[in-house]
């Protein structure tokens, strides 16, 4: 389950279980938009004023079953995300569109750290610290 909660009340504004969501979740900078990364291919912009949980769009990544508990992160419009896998994924946050991808090794990627709109910084389960450097 999904739930949405008022942060001025703690009051309930929606829940759902129409996504398999875990612990992976992230804000657009504008604050406009949830991002969600589901258990299985697929990662969700929700509508973050609506009543109802309403998708903006929905990505599938194909990056397979997922449970890392890293958190979705915008900058500059290009959101980032690393599984458990090792696979990172660069994403238009407006439209949900695959801008890259990259196989950064086998392990878990913890939460990414974007620099500026070319260059994130990411460290794995095994301790490693990586620039990456994206033309998206």
């Amino acid at each position: 389950m999904m739930t949405a909660l008022d942060v001025t009340n703690g009051r309930e504004v929606w829940r759902t279980d129409k996504y398999q969501v875990r612990e992976s979740i992230g804000i657009s900078e504008d604050g406009k938009r949830i991002y969600i990364r589901t258990m299985r291919d697929s990662v969700v912009a929700i509508d973050a004023a609506a009543n109802k949980c309403e998708p903006v769009w929905v990505l599938d990544a194909g990056f397979g079953y997922d449970i890392n508990s890293a958190m979705l992160v915008e900058y500059g419009g290009l959101l980032v995300y690393g599984t458990k896998n090792g696979l990172l994924l660069g994403i238009d946050g407006r439209s949900g569109r695959l801008k890259w991808e990259h196989k950064a090794g086998v392990g878990l990627v913890n939460t990414l750290c974007p620099v500026d709109s070319h260059r994130v910084v990411l460290t794995d389960v095994d301790g490693i610290v990586t620039l990456l450097r994206h033309t998206g």
